[in-house]
């Protein structure tokens, strides 16, 4: 129910309350209950077994979910309680609950679902997705598989949408061949 990290600490991200590099695992300070962890380039979010979330690292694009510079320490992103999936990735993460996704951070291609491309902070909803079971999420774009097959948004200059075209979506898109 704890978590620990290493590596590369240059915006807190290791969340120890320091910027200095880890070279063996330390304790995340202010967690316990951890589900799951997601981890970004620069920032670090996990959600304890009440679906409480928390992040900490890099916030320079929101990612952190709150306001302000970069956060050493884990701080508590302001959704309701009872998130069951979490993952982030580069800049942005995202997390479902109760089948819904909700996404924050980086938004320059529309990777958070939210009909804009403008970074965000609070956590805004991906509209049209409901009973959401599991997340991912890329660089710049993400996926959430639904009862109806796997729906993506965000860029699309690889076909990473999986929509047979290289158009990017600020709203999420169904996956061609994926019925269900």
């Amino acid at each position: 129910g704890t978590a620990a990290c290493w590596g590369r600490n240059v915006h807190g991200q290791v969340g120890d309350g320091s910027v200095e590099q880890r070279l063996a695992a330390v304790p995340v300070q202010g967690v316990d209950r951890i589900s799951g962890l997601a981890l970004g380039l620069q920032h670090s979010c996990a959600y304890r077994s009440d679906g409480v979330v928390l992040c900490w690292g890099a916030n320079a694009t929101m990612q952190v979910g709150i306001a302000g510079d970069d956060v050493r320490r884990p701080q508590v992103v302001n959704i309701p309680a009872g998130v069951t999936a979490l993952d982030s990735n580069w800049d942005h993460t995202c997390s479902i609950m109760s089948g819904a996704v909700l996404c924050w951070g980086a938004n320059p291609y529309g990777q958070l679902g939210s009909d804009s491309r403008e970074a965000a902070r609070p956590p805004v909803l991906v509209r049209g997705l409901l009973n959401s079971t599991s997340i991912a999420v890329g660089g710049t774009h993400s996926c959430a598989v639904v009862p109806a097959g796997m729906r993506c948004w965000g860029q699309n200059n690889g076909g990473q949408l999986g929509t047979g075209d290289r158009v990017d979506s600020n709203s999420p898109v169904a996956v061609a061949g994926l019925p269900g």
